[in-house]
């Protein structure tokens, strides 16, 4: 009860007037903090966790070949992940930094970890379907582009952001830097500020 009073004050307190999206931003955002909450995810699994998963190949007996691997490299649960993981966005709300006008995606469940931006620094934007579009927008992501997101967590995250959202989506421009910082000019140098996401409030 205490965090939907919260939710709603800070929503109501630091509302901005109805405004135009960029269709595209929204939808690189969206994407990429899909993979900051699969990522998130993962990364909380205990890495003693396995599962037995077989292979279309057979020993010299006639068996089928299995192996173990991680739990979160495990093609079925990375699968399983993804049918929820679009939930975490009705927590999400648009908002606007007020000197730039950049367009940052802010979490209401978590409005006052160390990424997110200080309140008195955003305008949220009004939203007529109550932010309910960027959910609607993950599960299109996800559906458009399942495969990606099993591939890329299955093999490497190191570059997850770009390898999903920039190379095989492309939402992203792969020369923009979506980073925290409230900055007017978002072309910045990225190999410098590889750790710095926007997207991970």
């Amino acid at each position: 009860m205490y965090f939907i009073i919260v939710s709603v004050f800070l929503f109501t307190a630091y509302c901005s007037i109805a405004q135009e999206v960029d269709p595209k931003e929204l939808r690189c955002l969206v994407c990429r903090k899909t993979v900051d909450e699969l990522q998130s995810k993962f990364n909380n699994i205990d890495s003693s966790k396995t599962v037995e998963v077989g292979q279309y190949r057979l020993d010299a007996d006639g068996n089928t070949l299995h192996k173990k691997v991680p739990l979160a490299k495990s093609e079925i649960y990375i699968s399983e992940t993804l049918d929820e993981v679009c939930a975490a966005f009705d927590n999400y709300a648009k908002a606007t930094y007020k000197n730039s006008g950049n367009l940052v995606l802010i979490d209401l469940q978590n409005p006052f970890n160390d990424k997110s931006p200080k309140m008195d620094q955003v305008n949220f934007i009004q939203d007529g379907d109550l932010n309910k579009s960027l959910k609607f927008l993950c599960e299109d992501i996800v559906n458009d582009y399942e495969e990606t997101f099993i591939k890329v967590f299955r093999e490497d995250t190191s570059n997850a952001h770009n390898d999903i959202c920039t190379n095989a989506a492309r939402y992203c421009e792969e020369d923009l830097f979506y980073g925290l910082e409230d900055a007017s000019d978002s072309i910045i140098d990225t190999d410098k500020l590889d750790d710095i996401d926007r997207t991970e409030l």
